[in-house]
């Protein structure tokens, strides 16, 4: 099972997005702005998905799984993908752990 960059599996994760952070759907992407560091993100279309079901739920699995029916991707390679995006969103500050 892939591990984060703090060494915590990435289904035994709660997250939430920071309050502290505005989105946008443009098309099929998420323009993220950090209200904290005033840097915008950008993400693509799998990635404002997630951003979107996050926005929803807090549990990973859960994300996995409608992410899963939604796209055509092998379950590991999902599980890889999402490891990356959240480690990315933690390090950035854009979502919290709860």
């Amino acid at each position: 099972m892939p591990y984060d960059t703090k060494g915590e599996t990435l289904f035994s994760l709660q997250l939430r997005p920071n309050p502290d952070v505005l989105s946008q759907r443009y098309d099929d992407s998420v323009v993220l702005l950090n209200l904290s560091t005033d840097k915008f993100f950008h993400l693509n279309r799998t990635g404002a998905r997630f951003w979107e079901l996050l926005g929803e739920r807090s549990n990973l699995t859960e994300i996995h799984t409608a992410m899963s029916r939604e796209f055509e991707v092998e379950g590991s390679q999902l599980e890889a993908e999402m490891t990356a995006l959240v480690s990315d969103l933690r390090e950035q500050d854009l979502v919290k752990v709860v």
